[in-house]
């Protein structure tokens, strides 16, 4: 519950105490990779750019570097402002916000604040390479936030990958199997210095399609979040059913839930 920066000073501090202990625990202390989804995400890609940044290290074993060699980056948040006035993700704009208590109050509010907590600010040109993912049906994190980071890494000249997942959401739906043998060339390459992946162009985007598969639940799997609280978050009109228009979510997932096939999402999907 701690605001920002104890996050990023803890994960620093933990970097730390690993260099410091790499001997005691066979690690090679000038290859260390770090990855995370949704807020680990945001905060991997923080510790990315911040490798310079002396104002996070706090605490222990301050002779020893926190910077890392790899981010692998998965929908994760960025910029909070923009985050919370992206259309259709207002909710993020409130200071009952999980950003808004990250940063201790609205984000718009906590300008200084959130330039600080937004990866995009620290980047410069000894930056460790990247690699992003994010859904394109994301109704958590919008897509613009890692789509700013990886153009302000590509114009620093950090080599980083951006793989988008059509029709993707906030991680359900991801094909595992390509992205895991894409993550494992990937730090092969920046950690040990493997060459399967030296073919990759410095700065490279690409898009795979969302697994129907992990989209969908077993036909005896009731939907996890409660009707009222979707209707709350996506009934945009207010009339007590949430079309397939207004669904924020991935085409799959909202085939899935409409039960009877009226192209409608109602409390009677839910019985």
């Amino acid at each position: 519950d701690a605001p920002f920066p104890a996050q990023i000073e803890d994960c620093k501090a933990a970097i730390r105490w690993l260099r410091a202990h790499a001997e005691e625990y066979g690690l090679d202390a000038k290859a260390f990779g770090v990855g995370g989804s949704s807020a680990g995400g945001h905060l991997v890609a923080l510790v990315g750019t911040s490798g310079g940044v002396r104002e996070f290290d706090v605490g222990q074993h301050l002779d020893m570097s926190s910077a890392v060699q790899a981010v692998y980056d998965l929908y994760g948040p960025t910029d909070l402002i923009r985050f919370g006035q992206t259309p259709g993700y207002e909710s993020h704009a409130t200071a009952e916000s999980p950003e808004g208590k990250l940063l201790g109050g609205a984000p718009a509010q906590m300008k200084e604040a959130a330039a600080k907590a937004n990866p995009i600010t620290h980047i410069d040109a000894n930056d460790p390479p990247f690699l992003i993912v994010h859904g394109d049906a994301d109704p958590t994190v919008p897509i613009n936030q890692s789509e700013s980071l990886y153009a302000a890494l590509v114009e620093a000249g950090i080599p980083t990958r951006f793989i988008t997942i059509q029709g993707g959401g906030h991680g359900r739906g991801f094909p595992s199997e390509p992205l895991v043998e894409i993550a494992n060339v990937f730090f092969d390459k920046n950690l040990r210095g493997n060459a399967e992946a030296a073919d990759w162009p410095k700065a490279m985007t690409s898009e795979l399609k969302a697994a129907a598969a992990n989209l969908q639940r077993p036909d005896n799997a009731r939907p996890r979040i409660p009707f009222a609280i979707l209707q709350r978050r996506e009934d945009t009109n207010g009339d007590g059913q949430i079309t397939r228009d207004e669904f924020k979510g991935p085409p799959a997932i909202f085939d899935h839930l409409d039960k009877n096939g009226d192209q409608v999402l109602t409390k009677s999907d839910w019985e």
